[in-house]
């Protein structure tokens, strides 16, 4: 079944692959894996500095869903003060030490703590941000109306909002009011997100755990990767015919814009 989607999101969508990385950015995550959650999540940053001293920054996750007293609220607050990139500009966040495949690189920054609680397969938005002073559980949307009231941070370095699927109500659109990128509604919700080239892809996997993980050709925006598959603590090294997409969508959106 088609849908039409508002100029807005369609436009927020076309800048998923708009503008060039900031200094430290999400590069890939999983928070949806095959089977329970528990063990096999993640979340991988990449900086476009190596060993980039990571001190005073927070990972954030605000729930985009439900109705009045939880859409707003702020579900994860994880500190990432102590540690830097990698000596390849990878740092990957896992929820346990579970062997994965195709296993993360020598170079890249790894911390093992567990997503407490697991990461939600609902609308969210996700924000690496500076000089955080809130808390877990706090609503930034006091009266509901999709709009944050609160900004409980000094700068935004990265971030993007998803929704969840459709015919659920759209999640809110948290992003888009802080000139981020929004993932419009699909008729599928995303497992996994992957920055391949200079375009954010939201994707289902299809594969057995602990991995690897590929794209499932029926949900994928904007656009089906064949070859690519997550690679946590390693870099998204798209294959010959996945270049060719990227460089199709690519072309797409600049002519849209």
């Amino acid at each position: 079944m088609k849908r039409l989607y508002s100029s807005t999101l369609v436009l927020a969508a076309l800048a998923l692959s708009a503008s060039a990385p900031a200094a430290l950015f999400f590069n890939e995550i999983m928070l949806n894996p095959p089977g329970g959650d528990n063990g096999l999540e993640f979340i991988e940053l990449r900086s476009t500095i190596p060993n980039f001293d990571m001190s005073g920054l927070h990972l954030l996750i605000i729930e985009g869903d439900g109705t009045s007293g939880i859409r707003g609220t702020i579900d994860q607050a994880l500190p990432l003060s102590g540690f830097s990139t990698g000596s390849n500009g990878l740092f990957l966040w896992r929820d346990s030490s579970v062997v994965l495949s195709p296993p993360p690189a020598p170079a890249t920054t790894i911390r093992v703590q567990d997503f407490v609680p697991d990461i939600e397969n609902g609308g969210n938005t996700l924000l690496i941000v500076s000089g955080f002073t809130g808390f877990v559980g706090q609503d930034l949307d006091a009266d509901n109306d999709d709009l944050l009231d609160f900004f409980p941070w000094t700068s935004v370095l990265d971030g993007f909002g998803y929704s969840e699927d459709f015919p659920n109500a759209l999640s809110a659109t948290y992003a888009l009011q802080l000139g981020l990128p929004f993932f419009p509604q699909q008729e599928w919700t995303p497992d996994a997100f992957a920055r391949v080239g200079n375009a954010l892809y939201a994707f289902d996997v299809l594969g057995n755990n602990p991995g690897p993980y590929v794209m499932d050709p029926l949900e994928a925006y904007p656009a089906y990767l064949p070859d690519f598959y997550l690679t946590p603590g390693s870099e998204n090294i798209p294959e010959p015919a996945s270049l060719l997409l990227i460089a199709l969508v690519g072309l797409t959106l600049r002519r849209r814009g």
